[in-house]
């Protein structure tokens, strides 16, 4: 294992650990030992492969020797796995679960504190192969093949540009891990916001259902009770709408300060644009509209409620009246 720290901007040690969120939501992973890089090899015999992946049978990823390469970012923390005895059989997808399953497996048989934390299922399905290229341009240059469900990217590099394909393969990690790190950033954001306004969605039906009901009770539980209740929608539902905001205008700084680093590769610019889109818009403005919907019409039957209660008051304290004094 090979771990190389930035010790000018480690964390303080008083960073306090977070509370347990589910790593598709979190805003940290901790320990973040950030600007970190950690290597180690990992070997899985193709015979464990099978039952890591769940099948019956197979050359699971069709390697058994694999390198595994954290970066710990600005943005977080990204992964890349290298199949070092793979071919053109190689499965990579397969690769990554294998060994997340390996280590995963392995840590929990050693009863280590540490586990294996990740963001999943990804919406980024891709296919990566570096190779040598002498007629191409100095440095590296990719290109992308459309197939179906994901993409292949064949990235290359010129032979005068690195000693051999393990520079060549430290470049490329340098120049994408910066844009990986933002897009599973823009992916737990999403994360968020989509858990968030499914939260506030179900409440507010909650709430429209309730006022929709007959009966005296339901008619009492809309006038007397669920004020709280629309007013408290309506607050959280603008808070999740600021939250939004906040997102789209981050996103578009730190797509921009990318697109400006000269040192990366701007290889997934396309898919930082596309999870970088608000989709719970919708969602939260009808939150907010069925609140103001039912506190409005729960504050005028409250009104009527009132003015009946007193008219009827009134008429019983005159009754009473008029009876005393006919009594007397």
């Amino acid at each position: 294992m090979r771990v190389d720290v930035d010790e000018s901007d480690l964390p303080d040690e008083s960073y306090p650990e977070p509370p347990t969120v589910a790593d598709n939501y979190r805003y940290d992973f901790w320990p973040e030992p950030a600007p970190c890089d950690i290597w180690f090899d990992v070997h899985v015999p193709k015979r464990m492969q099978a039952d890591l992946l769940g099948e019956k049978s197979g050359d699971g990823a069709g390697a058994e020797s694999f390198r595994i390469h954290t970066d710990y970012g600005w943005h977080g923390p990204c992964t890349f796995v290298s199949c070092l005895d793979g071919d053109e059989k190689t499965s990579p997808d397969k690769a990554v679960r294998v060994v997340h399953k390996f280590i995963s497996q392995e840590l929990k048989r050693s009863s280590s504190p540490i586990r294996m934390a990740r963001v999943g299922p990804s919406p980024f399905h891709m296919v990566g192969t570096i190779a040598e290229d002498p007629s191409g341009p100095e440095g590296l240059h990719f290109e992308v093949v459309e197939v179906v469900g994901y993409r292949v990217y064949n990235f290359n590099y010129h032979p005068g540009s690195f000693d051999n394909l393990e520079a060549a393969e430290i470049g490329l990690h340098e120049s994408v891990s910066r844009e990986v790190q933002l897009f599973y950033d823009l992916i737990r954001r999403r994360n968020r916001r989509m858990h968030e306004a499914k939260r506030l969605s179900m409440i507010a039906d909650q709430l429209a259902a309730r006022h929709t009901r007959t009966g005296l009770k339901s008619w009492h539980h809309r006038v007397f009770r669920s004020g709280h209740a629309a007013r408290s929608l309506a607050l959280e539902a603008m808070q999740a709408r600021l939250v939004s905001a906040q997102d789209a205008e981050d996103a578009r700084s730190n797509i921009q300060a990318a697109l400006e680093n000269t040192r990366d590769l701007h290889a997934f610019t396309q898919y930082l644009e596309e999870e970088s889109h608000d989709s719970t818009a919708t969602e939260i403005e009808t939150a907010v509209e069925i609140a103001r919907l039912v506190e409005s019409a729960r504050s005028a039957d409250y009104e009527v409620a009132i003015i009946a209660g007193s008219t009827l008051l009134g008429g019983l304290i005159g009754g009473i009246a008029g009876a005393g004094i006919t009594s007397g």
